[in-house]
C-alpha cells in the first residue's frame, strides 16, 4: 500500500502551506509509509521553489474570460483523475485537503470508493459564507458579480448538493478539531462518515528554548506572530483596543511579528498607541529569537468566533509553547485547553468583540512567577503532546487501521 497526497490549486506564493505538506509527507515516509506528493496548479512548475522530487502537475487554463473560475473546478479534477489513472493501484489510498464538493469531485470519489481520506481544517460552508472578501467589489458590475457568484455562491450551493454523496464513498476524514469533525459528520447524514481528530504538530527540537524572563510588574511585553493578509480570526484589533483602554501602572508593549499591514498601522495610529505597538516585519532565525526572548506572553487568535469556531489548532500557539512561552487565547485549543497538565500555562479570554483586558494578562503573568522552571516545564509538555512526530504517529494509525 502507498499513499498518494494530492493538493489542488497549489500556489507558489503559499510557500508556508506547501512546506507544511512536504514536512508531513517526509515524516510519513520516515515512519515507513510510502507517501508520494502531487501539487496540481494553474501556475508554471518553474515558479515553485520546491525540491525536485515533488510532482508538480500543471493544469490547463480555461479560455473563457469570465467563467475561468467555474472551469477551474472541472479542469483540476480532470487532471487529478489522470494522476490517479497513472499512479493508483488497488489497495492504495489518497489523501487530500477537503474542497467544496461538486459534481466532478463526487464522480471521482465514487469511481475510487473507500480510497479517499479527506482533511478538514475549517468549517467549509462557514468560510464560503464570509462576505468580507468582497467588500471592495461593486456587485452591480457584471464581472464583479460573476467573480462573487463563482467564487462563493456556486461552491456553497454545490457543496450542499454533493457533500453527502462524496462522504458516502470516501474512506474517512481527518479533522484538526473535534468541532470541525462533528460538523462534517452532520453534513454527511444519513450516511455514516468517520472523522478522526488529529491536529497539526510542531518540530519542537527545531526551535530554541526561550531563556528565563522575570516580571516585576513594571513592564509587560506581549508577542503576536501573524501570517500574511488580513484575517478576521486574528482579532488583532481587540488587542489594540485593550492596550488603548488600559490606564494602569504597567508599561505594556506589543511585538507584532509578520507582515506589516496598513490597516493595522492606521488603527494603531488612530488609537494613539504607536509607541506601544512595534511592527517588526518578518523575522526568522536569531532575529526572531531576539524578539521572542524579550516577551512574557504569547497571544493566539482572538477572533475564531467570527468564523463560527469555538475550537482551534493554531500552529503559532504550539510554537509559543515549544519555546516555553505561556499563552493567551480566545478559543479552546484542541491540544492545550483539554489537557490538565497545560492548564496552568493557558489563559482563556472571552470569545467576543470586547477589548482584551490588560489587567487579566498582567495578573496571569504575575501568577506564573512563582514557577522557577516555567519555560522548561512548558517546553517539556510541548515535546510530550505537541511534537510533529507524535501527531504523525497518530495520523499513521488512523490511515492504517481505518
Amino acid at each position: 500500500m502507498k499513499l498518494l497526497y494530492c493538493y489542488l490549486n497549489a500556489n507558489p506564493k503559499s510557500l508556508g502551506v506547501l512546506k507544511k505538506i512536504l514536512a508531513k509527507v517526509d515524516k510519513l515516509n520516515k515512519l515507513g509509509l510510502d507517501t508520494r506528493v502531487f501539487f496540481l496548479t494553474r501556475h508554471q512548475a518553474s515558479s515553485f521553489e520546491l525540491p525536485n522530487h515533488v510532482n508538480i502537475i500543471e493544469v490547463p487554463k480555461s479560455s473563457r474570460r469570465y467563467f475561468h473560475q467555474f472551469d477551474n473546478h472541472a479542469l483540476h479534477i480532470q487532471a487529478f483523475r489522470e494522476v490517479l489513472e497513472k499512479e493508483w493501484e488497488k489497495g492504495d489510498l489518497v489523501m487530500m485537503r477537503a474542497i467544496p464538493a461538486n459534481k466532478w469531485f463526487y464522480e471521482l470519489v465514487r469511481d475510487y470508493p473507500d480510497t479517499f481520506i479527506l482533511e478538514h481544517n475549517s468549517k467549509m460552508r462557514e468560510e464560503l459564507k464570509r462576505e468580507d472578501h468582497f467588500n471592495d467589489l461593486s456587485l452591480w458590475r457584471p464581472s464583479h458579480f460573476l467573480h462573487y457568484f463563482l467564487d462563493r455562491r456556486y461552491p456553497l450551493a454545490a457543496d450542499k448538493r454533493f457533500a453527502k454523496k462524496v462522504y458516502k464513498y470516501a474512506r474517512n476524514g481527518i479533522a484538526v478539531t473535534y468541532e470541525i469533525g462533528e460538523n462534517e459528520r452532520q453534513k454527511a447524514l444519513p450516511f455514516e462518515y468517520k472523522v478522526h481528530t488529529v491536529s497539526n504538530g510542531l518540530d519542537v527540537d527545531s526551535i530554541p528554548l526561550k531563556p528565563r524572563l522575570g516580571f516585576n510588574g513594571h513592564r509587560l511585553d506581549l508577542l503576536f506572530l501573524r501570517g500574511g493578509g488580513v484575517a478576521p480570526w486574528y482579532g488583532i484589533e481587540r488587542l489594540f483596543d485593550g492596550i488603548a483602554a488600559y490606564k494602569g501602572k504597567t508599561n505594556i508593549h506589543l511585538w507584532m511579528v509578520g507582515k506589516k499591514m496598513e490597516v493595522d498601522v492606521n488603527l494603531v495610529n488612530e488609537l494613539g498607541i504607536s509607541d506601544k505597538v512595534h511592527f517588526t516585519g518578518y523575522k526568522s532565525g536569531k532575529e526572531l529569537d531576539e524578539v521572542i526572548e524579550k516577551c512574557h506572553l504569547g497571544i493566539g487568535s482572538l477572533g475564531m468566533h467570527r468564523i463560527g469556531l469555538s475550537e482551534g489548532a493554531v500552529l503559532k500557539v504550539k510554537e509559543y509553547a515549544g519555546r516555553g512561552l505561556p499563552v493567551a487565547i480566545a478559543f479552546k485549543d484542541v491540544d492545550l485547553s483539554f489537557n490538565e497538565e497545560f492548564e496552568p500555562y493557558v489563559l482563556h479570554l472571552p470569545a467576543n468583540e470586547s477589548p482584551i483586558d490588560m489587567e487579566s494578562l498582567i495578573k496571569f503573568v504575575e501568577g506564573l512567577q512563582k514557577m522557577d522552571r516555567l519555560e522548561e516545564e512548558i517546553r517539556a509538555l510541548a515535546s510530550k503532546f505537541l511534537d510533529a512526530k507524535i501527531k504523525m504517529e497518530q495520523l499513521l494509525k488512523v490511515i492504517k487501521e481505518n
